[in-house]
This record gives structure tokens, C-alpha cells and sequence, in this order.
């Protein structure tokens, strides 16, 4: 029986995301495939994991569900994103997973509607990772140009190329490989050298493996930011950069792709409908994101975005505005896509 081996880090916070990232994993993986889920966990209450194991039992006959608590040691020294160090651990992953060669780990903001056995069949033992470039043009400049400026080898700065810069959310990689290397070891280096990086784990990866990454199609980490009614039906791994669905912060709205993310929670995880936007948000909340949407989507949707960066509320209201409605799935798309 194949073995797919799938690595997540999160708190209690970010469980919903792990949830939904894991059940679509699960629902859309052939039967035959023995999926391994490794859960690298930081102050997480006692029932999350137990009911991570039962959604994974009904959802694929062959799951099962590792957990590691990270040792605090571990842990220490590494920088903090979101208010904590967790998502920072996977730079461990080949020391912890001894018995693993290849991995692929996945952000808690994912909703994989992908073939993950199709993904394993892009691995290359002669590279470190199989990722796909950062595709948000802004965060692709800054970071490269930060490395630039403050990262150097053998004397010279280092410059990546932008289609080789990548985003560290979906990686394909090879623990065996980076054994050999020690490239936990030298990623905390990384870390000791360059305590003010901007975007942690991701510039670091980018530094140590550059130039020995296979970069793969967008559709293997397909921002929601482009998602589109065609993009959806090529079934991509979706990557919930801008606006994470479960939260109740302004940064995310009602639109399409939020909707789409909480119809495939109640399908593969609460089996009933309505159920995801319950758990996640207070009725006012969601009144809020709704009518946000609205309003971004109306003829007086710049000026709306512009009064939210005047009153501090949004940095970016520009910017902002154009990854929450400039692009969208269809209501109609997310009904057929659920249904199937």
C-alpha cells in the first residue's frame, strides 16, 4: 500500500484550518492510499486531536493521525508568526519525522481539492523541495529585495530570481535529503544571523535552497486571491492568503471564496449545512463581512476602502479591495462544486 506522509503545525486557533486542510485531503484521496497525517501541535485543548481522528476515520479507510507535541527546546530562539513560534517548527521536520523521505507540508489556511497521490508523483530526489513561486507580486519584491540587502555569500549578496522565489505554504519535501544536509541545523542559523526577517521560515527556505527547488504549477498552490470559476474545476490546493475564512477579523469578507471554504467544512466535517459559519462567527460578525463585500463590490467601493485606510482600519485599503473582489468564483460554481 502507498504511503503519503502530510505535516501540519498549528495551535488552537488555527485547528478549524487544520480540520478543513486534513478532511480535504482525506475526501479527495483514492481509498487504497494509506494517509498519514503528522500534527505538530502548540497549546491545543484536550479534544481537538481526538476529534481530528474520528473526521479522519469517517472521511478515508486508510488515515491515520500522528501527534508531536513540539518540545519547548525546539522551539526556542525561533521567530514568532501570528503570535507564536509554531508555524516555525517545520524547518524541524526531517529531524522529527526520522522514518519519513518525503513530505508534503501544508498551511492551515489550505482547502486541498487536489489529487494528493498526483502531487507525490512531481517529486525529484535531486532537489530539496517541489514548490510553486509566490505568486503575490508584493510580498515576491520585498522579500527578495530584503534578502538582497541583508543576506550574503561568500562575500556577495544574495539575489533570487522572482519565478524562483517561492511561498512555503504547500512544500513537497525531501526529509531524507535534508537529513544528509542538516538543514534544520543550518536554518537555525539562518535564524540566530537574522533575527529581524521579515517573513520567517519562508526566507530562510528560499536562502538554503536556492536554486535546488523544482517549481511546480500554480495549481499546487493556488492563491484565492485568482481563484476563478475554471481555476476551481481543475480541483487546485488553495491557499487562503489574504482573508483566512474561520476568523472573524475585517481582512476577510463574505465573498465567494469564503463561502466556498465553509461549504466544503460543512460537507466534510459538520455534514451539515451552515454549520462551519456557526461555529466561526457571532451574527453580527458575519452581518459585517456581508455587507463589507457589499459595499467593496459597489459603485462606492474605492471610496469605502479609501475612509478604511484613513481611519487606520486597513493599511492597504487598495490593495486590499482588489484581492477581495477583483477576482471571484461564482455562487453558482461553489453549489456544483460542493454537490460533487
Amino acid at each position: 500500500m502507498n504511503t503519503v506522509d502530510v505535516a501540519l503545525s498549528f495551535n488552537e486557533r488555527y485547528a478549524p484550518g487544520a480540520a478543513a486542510a486534513i478532511a480535504s485531503v482525506a475526501a479527495n484521496a483514492n481509498a487504497s492510499t494509506a494517509l498519514r497525517f503528522h500534527l505538530f501541535t502548540e497549546k491545543v485543548e484536550a479534544g481537538t486531536i481526538d476529534g481530528l481522528r474520528s473526521m479522519l476515520s469517517r472521511l478515508h479507510p486508510n488515515g491515520d493521525i500522528v501527534h508531536r507535541v513540539c518540545d519547548e527546546k525546539l522551539l526556542n530562539g525561533l521567530p514568532r508568526w501570528a503570535g507564536s513560534r509554531i508555524s516555525t517548527a517545520r524547518i524541524h521536520y526531517a529531524r522529527l519525522m526520522p522514518d519519513v523521505d518525503w513530505c508534503l507540508h501544508l498551511d492551515c489556511d489550505i482547502l486541498y481539492l487536489g489529487s494528493v497521490e498526483e502531487h507525490f508523483s512531481k517529486r525529484d530526489e535531486s532537489v530539496y523541495a517541489c514548490v510553486t513561486m509566490e505568486l503575490d507580486e508584493r510580498t515576491n519584491a520585498d522579500e527578495r529585495a530584503w534578502i538582497a540587502r541583508n543576506v550574503r555569500q561568500d562575500g556577495r549578496p544574495v539575489e533570487i530570481p522572482a519565478d524562483r522565489y517561492f511561498n512555503s505554504g504547500v512544500m513537497l519535501l525531501n526529509l531524507k535529503k535534508m537529513r544528509e544536509r542538516g538543514s534544520s541545523e543550518e536554518l537555525v542559523r539562518f535564524f540566530a544571523a537574522h533575527p529581524d526577517v521579515p517573513s520567517p521560515d519562508q526566507d530562510a527556505l528560499n536562502v538554503v535552497f536556492a536554486g535546488q527547488v523544482k517549481m511546480l504549477p500554480f495549481r499546487y498552490n493556488q492563491s484565492q486571491q485568482v481563484l476563478t470559476d475554471a481555476k476551481l474545476l481543475d480541483r487546485p490546493v488553495i491557499h487562503y492568503m489574504t482573508g483566512i475564512p474561520w476568523l472573524p477579523r475585517l481582512i476577510g469578507v463574505a465573498n465567494n471564496r469564503f463561502w466556498l471554504w465553509h461549504a466544503c467544512a460543512d460537507k466534510w466535517i459538520w455534514q451539515k449545512r451552515g454549520e462551519s459559519v456557526r461555529r466561526s462567527f457571532d451574527r453580527k460578525t458575519l452581518v459585517l463581512k456581508i455587507v463589507c463585500h457589499w459595499m467593496l463590490r459597489s459603485p462606492f467601493g474605492g471610496l469605502f476602502a479609501w475612509s478604511l485606510e484613513k481611519t487606520g482600519r486597513i493599511r492597504d485599503a487598495t490593495g486590499w479591495r482588489k484581492s477581495q473582489v477583483g477576482s471571484d468564483v461564482s455562487r453558482r460554481a461553489v453549489r456544483e462544486f460542493v454537490r460533487m
